[in-house]
């Protein structure tokens, strides 16, 4: 006989644990056919991402990318854009993990 496993998902405000200001997260304004909508706290990274284009040649390009609450960002679209420390991006890709949070690709302005 299988067991049931008691597996709770996160709510909202248990996910606003990840994403608190005075640890890793930061405020980033939210834009939609250049208005602004709000702001979103979330974690920014920009890693370096090698692509090997053959077996001679590699090139290195920036990946950022603003990780959030996937309810903070009801709307969001590929265009759109993310002001992150004076810094705007496209958004490209949202990436929603199915438990509450996205992860959005961004290409610099």
């Amino acid at each position: 006989m299988a067991e049931s496993l008691n597996m709770s998902l996160e709510t909202y405000d248990d996910l606003g644990a990840f994403f608190i200001l005075d640890d890793f997260a930061i405020t980033a304004t939210f834009s939609q056919a250049g208005s602004v909508v709000g702001s979103v706290m979330g974690i920014f990274d920009n890693p370096q991402v090698s692509l090997g284009l053959n077996t001679d040649f590699d090139i290195t390009i920036p990946q950022p990318q603003f990780v959030c609450r996937t309810a903070d960002l009801p709307n969001v679209a590929e265009g759109d854009v993310l002001t992150v420390n004076s810094a705007q991006y496209y958004i490209r890709v949202q990436i929603n993990d199915g438990e509450g949070v996205s992860t959005l690709s961004l290409e610099k302005v």
